[in-house]
């Protein structure tokens, strides 16, 4: 197993609370410093409208979706957090169709669901060894909290504000005071964040590459 093949998981929330805007954002980086997962967006609603009744809901869903940026996945509950059968398809379909012949190492910190027996059989399934970074400690050895998370963060509201600053002013109105009952608004508003999270992935690898990679070494 090489090092630099070692992937890192993490699960946060990602702006908005209090509204149905909230989101938690999925984010894997690796030991050499490169992007290879395609970040993951679970946004709060409906997993799905499947009855007669709201069948229009799916359909605006969809045209929605349709204005995504296309290198973001997006999955939808009604908690916004990521929950087991979240994580076995982020695995699935998103972390190992990124990863050369293995074995690798996951490194997550410790939650419920990363450790059902579900979740450890898939992960065993495509010889990725889990490593579980127990509570309290994710500040000192997952490189995420340690290196990742802040600047991430810090890039991505500033993409967003900027984003949504344009949308404001192009429409003449106030996209952040319309987040609190417009659906229109909230729309709107999940679009303008997979734009901006993939924008501040893509400038999160070109200026902190060495950071990420120095901090998987120092760990």
């Amino acid at each position: 197993m090489r090092i630099r093949e070692a992937i890192l998981f993490k699960l946060g929330p990602l702006v908005v609370d209090g509204t149905s805007g909230q989101a938690t954002l999925v984010l894997a980086v690796f030991a050499s410093g490169n992007a290879h997962v395609q970040p993951l967006i679970i946004f709060r609603a409906k997993e799905r409208y499947d009855t007669p009744r709201s069948h229009h809901l799916q359909i605006k869903r969809e045209a929605e979706m349709a204005r995504y940026d296309p290198h973001v996945s997006v999955r939808w509950n009604e908690s916004a957090y990521a929950n087991a059968s979240d994580l076995i398809d982020w695995i699935n379909e998103l972390l190992v169709p990124a990863l050369p012949p293995g074995p690798h190492m996951l490194v997550l910190h410790v939650a419920k669901f990363h450790s059902t027996a579900e979740v450890l059989n898939t992960l065993i399934s495509h010889d990725i060894i889990p490593s579980m970074v127990p509570g309290g400690c994710t500040g000192l050895v997952q490189p995420l909290d340690i290196s990742v998370n802040q600047p991430f963060k810090n890039i991505f509201r500033n993409l967003l504000d900027d984003a949504r600053d344009t949308y404001e002013k192009q429409h003449q109105l106030s996209l952040w005071e319309l987040l609190q009952s417009n659906l229109v608004a909230i729309a709107e508003w999940r679009i303008l964040v997979t734009w901006a999270v993939c924008e501040a992935g893509e400038r999160f690898c070109l200026k902190h590459n060495d950071l990420v990679i120095n901090t998987f070494r120092k760990l």
